[in-house]
């Protein structure tokens, strides 16, 4: 039966034959939701190119072909530009096969071993550059509301992160401690480590510490060795290891990853930077998520959970340690996939805004880090 009429689409009466470029071609059987002219460039023994109008008694095409392949011809008289030849070369990987080539294979990167002091200065120092740039310790910023940010993380006054690193270069070397700083030393420790921002912001020796004559002091101090490793460890100790806990917990191990995060203290300290990170990428987004995640590691009370933990307040609040506690669990009991360091990096630098996107950017694109996997364990 040859294909003169296209009034049936599909074959009734097993194969049928179909004209083609001479009439003796045999055409595959359409069927299903691909209509014949699909198949065959005929509608009969008499054929027309795919730039001419089909005949009008030719089917139009339906499902996943909503209109026949000849409503958007290709003429062959086109005046379009001949690509570049090189353009259109197949790559020397091609391949139909699905599986995976041995060096495609995707192995699971073992942890290189703790985070110790020595890794976390290597993150700290990369980040660092685009904050306090080339002056690093010696680096002073007035900022209007934080007072002077001094250093290689810029700590501010306004916080008390300042007053504690005086207070670490007062211990470490206090005799080049007086002499930097001058007759006002002493005062200096007690403005800065007050019990209020407004009052680490008073003037110290009458003059604010954003005058003159004291940001030539601290550019002084940035250059004595026991002042530089005081600013190492309140970068350390007081704004990168309170961070562990919960970027551990959510699977932010990493140093890149550590990176990113590590940045946001730096501009919104501690707390602002993990209620940032948790807003941000935290993977429980609904009340449904979470409660499907309390079921899931065998909690039906929020602070019964809490309680398990060991360190989260059980306050039945369902706050950043809560949320990342609650991903550390359902990661150690395989309950469900959860994002990798690399989503979570995506994901930062896709939330951040202004110049902290270009900065996580930059981190994200950054050739200092290895994408060191780190074993946090308990931090």
């Amino acid at each position: 039966m040859t294909a003169t009429s296209t009034k049936s689409r599909g074959p009734a009466n097993g194969r049928r034959k179909a004209t083609a470029l001479s009439e003796s071609a045999e055409a595959r059987t359409p069927s299903g939701r691909y209509p014949a002219h699909v198949w065959v460039k005929t509608h009969s023994a008499k054929t027309f190119a795919l730039t001419e109008a089909p005949p009008a008694d030719v089917p139009r095409a339906t499902g996943i072909f909503p209109r026949p392949v000849w409503d958007n011809p290709v003429s062959s008289t086109s005046t379009a530009s001949v690509p570049d030849p090189s353009l259109r070369l197949k790559e020397q990987d091609y391949t139909d096969e699905i599986g995976s080539a041995p060096d495609e294979e995707t192995v699971e990167r073992q942890a290189v071993g703790p985070l110790d002091n020595r890794e976390i200065y290597r993150i700290v120092r990369a980040v660092a550059t685009a904050h306090s740039g080339t002056d690093l310790y010696s680096a002073v910023m007035p900022q209007e509301s934080f007072g002077l940010c001094f250093g290689i993380v810029l700590f501010s006054q306004a916080s008390g992160h300042l007053g504690k690193v005086l207070q670490l270069m007062q211990r470490r070397d206090d005799t080049s401690f007086r002499q930097t700083f001058g007759a006002s030393s002493d005062e200096l420790l007690t403005v800065t480590n007050a019990a209020t921002r407004e009052a680490h912001l008073a003037p110290v020796g009458g003059d604010d510490l954003s005058s003159a004559a004291w940001i030539q002091r601290f550019k002084n101090a940035g250059a004595v060795a026991a002042f530089q490793a005081a600013q190492n460890e309140q970068a350390i100790e007081g704004l990168f290891r309170p961070i562990l806990r919960v970027a551990g917990e959510l699977g932010i191990n990493t140093d890149r990853s550590l990176a990113l995060v590590y940045d946001r203290v730096i501009t919104r300290g501690v707390g602002g930077a993990l209620r940032w990170l948790i807003h941000a990428v935290g993977p429980l987004r609904t009340s449904e998520q979470r409660i499907s995640a309390l079921a899931a590691v065998g909690f039906d009370d929020l602070k019964d959970f809490q309680s398990s933990t060991g360190w989260v307040p059980a306050t039945g609040i369902f706050g950043p340690e809560t949320h990342a506690a609650l991903v550390g669990a359902l990661r150690r009991a395989d309950a469900t996939l959860l994002p990798t360091p690399c989503d979570y990096i995506s994901r930062m630098v896709e939330a951040a805004e202004g110049p902290a996107k270009k900065r996580l950017a930059q981190l994200r694109d950054s050739d200092q880090f290895e994408d060191a996997v780190y074993a946090l364990g308990d931090q």
